[in-house]
């Protein structure tokens, strides 16, 4: 009898120490217990359980992992002492093993409570990552721009960007929003990077799209992986370059122009600047065919010709503008 009672202790220790976990047998079932049973079930043991290894991965390691692990050995052991229960629970420094202590049968109910609860943050975690993988991919993907531009006024795409990706445009004058911009697809495009491609584009009249992008100072040092970080503002403004503009109106046209002001201060003003006009078509060697039409009631000039010799009879206009 001493030998069976000595060989029950020594499977029951090893049983215990062991991670796997042991089935119950139903109590509706079960025959009385033998001495030696009742013995071995008085014995107080030593158990370990160890935490899941998924849980101690790096990639899906939450540093909340800590935490819910001593909560959930503080609520099982919490549950147990309600129903009467008193086991040992103790996490190792390492957080890869729960040590418990205490009488078999109490120890045993506290390996599968646990086992249990453990499997639920392990569960838990697995979901949060997965949301966070996702949510992750979906900032990732509004960083970057993927259109198909159909062509059309800038303000139209400058509002579908917006839906697109998460962006900071500001307008630095009333008209950039009407500029033309013709079809393209482009993709995986920072917007900043669009944006000032967009300023590249030549546009009608001389005028051109100016880009300025203003972007937010990195803080000195190594800087952490963050996905909502702060954005730059990206400022388009439209200015004419008159240079652009001539070489583009090699076609003659009609300039319409107020010297009203002009005329106001002394009809010999007029006069003075319908001379300077004729003198420095003359100075071009007779190349210059401007006609110079002008309207004394309304004080309108009217002038008709090609490049180069129509700008520069606008920029003499612009000249005795300046002198008022």
């Amino acid at each position: 009898m001493q030998t069976q009672y000595k060989r029950l202790l020594a499977c029951l220790a090893v049983a215990l120490t062991a991670t796997t976990v042991l089935a119950q047998t139903d109590s509706s079932d079960a025959k009385p217990a033998s001495p030696a049973a009742a013995a071995g079930a008085a014995t107080r043991v030593v158990a370990y359980l160890d935490i899941p290894r998924e849980l101690m991965e790096s990639k899906s390691f939450d540093p909340r992992l800590t935490n819910r692990v001593h909560l959930s050995v503080i609520h099982v052991q919490d549950e147990l002492i309600t129903n009467g229960v008193e086991v040992t629970m103790d996490v190792e420094p390492d957080l890869r093993r729960v040590r418990l202590t205490g009488f078999a049968v109490p120890v045993q109910q506290a390996v599968d409570a646990l086992t249990t609860e453990l499997e639920s943050v392990r569960l838990r975690l697995r979901e949060l990552a997965a949301q966070s993988e996702d949510e992750e991919e979906r900032a990732l993907s509004r960083l970057v721009i993927d259109i198909d531009w159909q062509g059309g006024e800038l303000g139209d795409l400058v509002d579908l960007v917006r839906q697109l990706c998460d962006v900071n445009v500001v307008y630095g004058d009333s008209i950039t929003a009407s500029a033309i911009i013709p079809a393209m697809t482009v993709n995986s495009v920072r917007p900043e990077v669009f944006f000032k491609a967009i300023g590249m584009l030549p546009q009608s009249e001389g005028a051109r799209v100016v880009v300025q992008v203003a972007a937010p100072e990195a803080a000195p040092g190594p800087q952490p992986r963050v996905v909502k970080a702060a954005l730059p503002v990206i400022v388009l403004t439209t200015v004419v370059d008159k240079a652009a503009l001539r070489a583009d109106r090699s076609l003659p046209r009609t300039e319409v122009c107020d010297i009203s002001r002009t005329a106001k201060r002394s009809p010999e003003s007029v006069k003075e600047l319908i001379d300077a006009i004729s003198f420095v078509l003359g100075a071009d060697g007779g190349r210059g065919n401007v006609s110079v039409n002008y309207h004394e009631a309304s004080g309108i000039l009217v002038l008709h010709g090609s490049e180069p010799s129509l700008g520069t009879v606008l920029d003499v206009v612009e000249l005795f503008a300046q002198r008022q």
